[in-house]
């Protein structure tokens, strides 16, 4: 027997509608939607869910549960403290506690298990066509990594920063393209090492045949991926404006630590990262414009070659 449902506004017993699977308060007409919580394969219905700003009423996440709406808004407020607030969405939320407010969650739709994945992805392509600006990071589904889950980065960026006709390899306008990559190799001596690279750019003789190089930047106890990644990031703004270019810059590496700690995403708490922080944001006042953004790594292929063999010559030497 289900349970009897009564309306939030009148509190009148309300009726369910078997054909549209909604609950209707036949007093004010006050609908909502009806949850099963086993779908036809005996398995729990999953439920897409959206969490709405209670200040400006905007859509900013959507996300699946098989678990109740009141239970998963309950895990996301636990979230934001648990995990250091980590992702844009854990930050939204714990400035909202901190105003004495909760985001408010809403049922979209309520859909089987095995097509959760693809109501998650329509409902998120929905509200960016409507201009939302969410804090999803991919298009939607469980196959999401959590590196991927863990940040938040501006889809239009993610999706046209190499589909541009403009961006390709011979270019003479536009800002001049680099590439960065570090990684640490070695055990139990880790060697940080780090490539960078700099596309033709025809309209600047000094640079129509690109730049590229590595080095080694640390060794030992101090060696770590994002060490060799803002070095690699420093060397290549300084292989661009030692041939002679100061104009607008596109930065491109696969740190989201460096990335984000530049864009104010991220917060940087290491000393030894506080440092390379500040020669990096004073690099950029020698251009017109510096754009640091996120690439994937397998985009950033030749900037990794250049790290690997930096830590060849390294290890050898």
């Amino acid at each position: 027997m289900r349970k009897q449902v009564g309306c939030v506004h009148c509190r009148a017993p309300m009726e369910l509608r078997i054909s549209r699977w909604m609950w209707v308060c036949p007093r004010c007409g006050y609908e909502r939607p009806y949850v099963k919580t086993i779908d036809s394969g005996g398995r729990r219905r999953a439920h897409i869910y959206a969490l709405v700003d209670p200040l400006t009423g905007q859509v900013r996440y959507v996300g699946q549960t098989t678990r109740s709406l009141r239970a998963r808004l309950y895990e996301h407020r636990e979230e934001c403290h648990l995990q250091k607030r980590l992702n844009a969405k854990d930050i939204w939320i714990y400035k909202l506690y901190r105003k004495n407010k909760v985001p408010k969650i809403v049922l979209l739709e309520s859909v089987d298990s095995g097509e959760r994945d693809r109501a998650e992805r329509r409902w998120i392509a929905h509200y960016r066509m409507r201009g939302a600006d969410l804090f999803n990071v991919a298009a939607g589904g469980r196959t999401m990594t959590l590196v991927e889950q863990r940040v938040r980065i501006q889809q239009q960026t993610v999706l046209t920063l190499y589909d541009d006709a403009s961006l390709r390899r011979d270019r003479d306008s536009g800002p001049v393209m680099a590439s960065f990559n570090g990684s640490c190799h070695g055990n139990p001596i880790g060697y940080a090492c780090g490539g960078w690279v700099v596309e033709p750019y025809l309209s600047l003789p000094r640079l129509k045949d690109g730049a590229k190089g590595g080095k080694c930047y640390a060794i030992g106890e101090g060696a770590t991926n994002t060490i060799a990644e803002y070095n690699a990031a420093l060397d290549a703004l300084r292989a661009v404006y030692g041939h002679g270019y100061k104009g607008a810059v596109r930065l491109h590496g696969d740190s989201e630590r460096v990335v984000f700690q530049y864009n104010r995403k991220y917060r940087c708490k290491a000393p030894a990262l506080q440092e390379l922080l500040a020669h990096l944001r004073k690099a950029v006042t020698y251009f017109k414009s510096v754009e640091v953004v996120w690439a994937p790594r397998e985009r950033n292929a030749i900037a990794d070659e250049q790290s690997r063999l930096a830590y060849e010559v390294a290890r050898k030497s």
